[in-house]
């Protein structure tokens, strides 16, 4: 019991908590901009495709934008591997999401 409560996994579970607070905040205000910019981008080239002034590679550009996502998901499981930091990582990534 006395190994389960050392004061290394309270480091982390704070550390944890913290930096996924501090990361969820970051992240919904950058995400709310990043769509804004995207929507914006492709407003104008369905407009400019519309005009016919470009040609659009409507397959090309979904794949990438696959491809983005991707690497979102496994920088996440990547970061949650921990049980004890990644727990707590996702109760702050949480409370920064709602502030």
């Amino acid at each position: 019991m006395q190994e389960t409560l050392s004061p290394e996994i309270f480091k982390q579970l704070g550390f944890g908590a913290s930096m996924g607070f501090l990361i969820g905040f970051t992240f919904k205000r950058i995400f709310k901009l990043a769509l804004f910019v995207v929507g914006v981008y492709i407003i104008s080239l369905v407009w400019l495709a519309d005009l016919g002034l470009i040609s659009v590679n409507w397959e090309k550009l979904a794949s990438s934008v696959n491809t983005i996502f991707l690497s979102f998901d496994s920088f996440i499981k990547t970061l949650f591997k921990t049980l004890s930091f990644g727990g707590s990582f996702i109760i702050g990534f949480a409370l920064g999401m709602k502030v």
